[in-house]
């Protein structure tokens, strides 16, 4: 298990079935257009302001915003204003190149579209078989049964609440919003709410062997 401040950033994991990065992009900081072949991304974002534009559709997205870029969409990301944006990611299946840039090759056959979501529990995220990802919400007290994923791996990142997880022999505690927890495959887990209040959680799982 890998336990990850997104205040502080960090790499969790670079595989051919994807990669995923949780950490700051500090004002001023920008990426120009691309788009990933064959790979869908996920943003969710934990603070900060950033700007994100799909052809003609610029958006600003703050705290609690998930979005869902298919692959082939090329898109730009900015931040904005004077404080850092923390931020959480997924992009699946992990192909080489990890970006295409401009200019786009005609064929690539290019899409123009991107799904913004603010974090609640039961909301749909328009993944596929590449990735699922929802939100979850439990109550005080709860305690989830015994969870193993044999051929998946494992995101959880705290949106709000205090808990506790428990995994390969290790406890961490967790506080949304800055608390994402990493599971590798195989290894049993379970999660506790141990506040006075609601504990809601992005769960994203990514198959370890993709095509």
């Amino acid at each position: 298990m890998e336990h990850i401040d997104a205040r502080k950033g960090g790499r969790f994991t670079y595989t051919p079935a994807h990669r995923s990065n949780c950490g700051p992009w500090e004002p001023g900081w920008s990426a120009r257009e691309h788009y990933h072949e064959g790979a869908d991304e996920i943003f969710y974002f934990i603070d900060g302001v950033c700007e994100i534009g799909v052809g003609k559709d610029a958006r600003k997205v703050g705290a609690g915003a998930l979005v869902y870029v298919p692959s082939e969409t090329p898109h730009t990301l900015r931040t904005v204003g004077d404080r850092p944006v923390h931020y959480f990611l997924v992009v699946a299946p992990n192909r080489a190149p990890t970006h295409s840039f401009e200019p786009f090759a005609p064929d690539a056959g290019l899409r123009h579209e991107m799904t913004v979501l603010h974090a609640d529990a039961g909301v749909h995220i328009p993944t596929n078989d590449r990735m699922r990802a929802e939100f979850r919400s439990h109550g005080p007290g709860w305690v989830s049964p015994e969870g193993r994923a044999p051929d998946t791996l494992e995101w959880f990142c705290f949106v709000r609440g205090n808990g506790r997880v428990t995994a390969g022999g290790e406890t961490v505690q967790v506080s949304g919003p800055f608390s994402a927890v990493h599971i590798p495959v195989g290894d049993p887990y379970r999660i506790e709410n141990t506040g006075e209040g609601t504990l809601l959680y992005l769960w994203v799982q990514v198959p370890d062997a993709q095509k």
